[in-house]
């Protein structure tokens, strides 16, 4: 069962320790095409000297209107689809390529709408932050004068270097979070371990296509995401907004 109505890349946030990965734009990506607003259509492989065998996904947008409700990071995702539809790119791995001129910018603008947006809920200590923040002043540089102890001392001042590295790594278990975010979190990973091994449940149709997509968010591999949908042809059949060929 889904433990609620949350966004998968938001969920996806909170499991994977405040990480923004390409995952979770995906996996918004995807949400949003079951929404209605776009529909996805799976295509042959590109040809030429470089190409593999993979298929290529192609992104259309529906006549939909964006609805209010949307978050502010949902919208921004809309309008950059649409702003590459009108010049012509269509294939999803083009359209979020890190090659692709204005997406570095533009992903770097929406992580910072989305981080946000996941901060207000109110999951993190927000103070713990301020310990992260005190021990990183502290620790960096004791890093520096350790660095310099081996260019002076050599190899002997090791120690004191790997020591001060391991207390600047373990500055970030520092970051806790509330008892709210607490509960959240452990209900969502139950269902995160559900779904990895969902070959074990018995899932039915007419959700198949939003576990797969929270699937994608908590960033479960390829035989794990199978194992949500083993049978393709009810796969098919159940994400609708998607056409296989």
């Amino acid at each position: 069962m889904i433990p609620g109505r949350l966004q998968p890349a938001v969920i996806g946030w909170l499991l994977l320790n405040q990480n923004t990965t390409s995952n979770l734009l995906m996996a918004t990506v995807l949400d949003l095409a079951r929404q209605g607003y776009f529909t996805i259509t799976e295509e042959p492989p590109e040809e030429g000297f470089l190409a593999d065998d993979k298929p290529t996904f192609a992104i259309q947008r529906t006549y939909q209107q964006v609805s209010e409700d949307l978050t502010k990071w949902e919208k921004q995702v809309i309008s950059y689809i649409e702003d590459e539809l009108e010049v012509g790119s269509e294939k999803l791995h083009k359209i979020f390529k890190n090659s692709n001129s204005g997406m570095t910018t533009w992903f770097s603008e929406w992580k910072q709408e989305f981080q946000s947006y996941c901060k207000q809920q109110g999951w993190i200590d927000q103070q713990s932050y301020t310990g992260l923040y005190i021990n990183l002043a502290a620790q960096i540089p004791l890093l520096g004068a350790s660095v310099a102890a081996i260019i002076v001392a050599g190899t002997i001042a090791l120690g004191a270097l790997l020591t001060t590295a391991l207390a600047t790594i373990f500055s970030f278990a520092i970051i806790r979070r509330t008892s709210e975010g607490e509960d959240v979190y452990h209900k969502w990973d139950n269902y995160r371990r559900g779904l990895k091994n969902a070959n074990e449940h018995t899932i039915s149709m007419d959700k198949l296509d939003k576990h797969f997509i929270y699937g994608i968010a908590f960033g479960l591999n390829q035989s794990e995401l199978e194992n949500i949908a083993p049978d393709n042809t009810a796969a098919a059949t159940a994400i609708a907004w998607m056409v296989f060929s």
